[in-house]
């Protein structure tokens, strides 16, 4: 049975009981599936739901306040999704690698291209030189209810330069865990550390 983002849960995490008033909530490595509680959590800021199951962007749509998303080490396929996150003018720090999409050709251009108003995507600093050449070469991502399956593109599962940007993203990123572990980065952690304090 898929897991679900429960009141109970958020309340447990928080301390808050009324969801209008979470700004922040660490949910990383619970074996999320169903995040369509969010839909009641408007005014919230950061968000940590990385080692999850989640495989849709589409809840956070509804997240109008959200500054950061860490949501690395999910399910999410389809690299359309990030459109799901265009209205989300606060958006600032978006954390999605380790997901199948972030394998996709041109990934972290086409990211951009959707979400020009990021200051840092999987951890590595957006420049306006990188923010410029996205706009120009990134490719358009489409909404993905209007993408149909029997047209969908094909894309190598190691591109070229894939390789490059994984090399880029290991020397800026924090020490990586195994799921044995369960212990998150030291960005999450501090994030883990505020948001227990509370």
């Amino acid at each position: 049975m898929a897991k679900r983002l429960t009141e109970e849960m958020v309340i447990a995490r928080t301390k808050i009981s009324d969801l209008s008033k979470v700004k922040r909530l660490n949910c990383w490595g619970s074996e999320l599936v169903d995040i369509s509680l969010l839909r009641k959590i408007p005014n919230v800021e950061v968000l940590s739901l990385s080692i999850n199951k989640i495989n849709s962007l589409a809840d956070f749509q509804y997240c109008k306040r959200l500054e950061e998303l860490y949501i690395r080490q999910n399910d999410i396929r389809d690299l359309n999704e990030v459109v799901y996150l265009q209205n989300l003018s606060n958006l600032k720090n978006l954390w999605l690698g380790e997901n199948p999409c972030s394998n996709t050709e041109g990934y972290r251009r086409a990211v951009l291209k959707a979400l020009p108003q990021l200051q840092k995507l999987d951890n590595i600093a957006v420049t306006q030189e990188e923010l410029r050449d996205a706009q120009r070469n990134g490719r358009t991502l489409c909404h993905p209810d209007d993408v149909q399956d029997d047209s969908e593109e094909e894309y190598p599962s190691t591109p070229p330069q894939y390789s490059q940007i994984n090399t880029r993203y290991q020397e800026y990123s924090e020490p990586e865990y195994s799921p044995v572990q369960r212990s998150p980065p030291r960005q999450e952690r501090e994030f883990v550390t505020l948001t227990s304090n509370v």
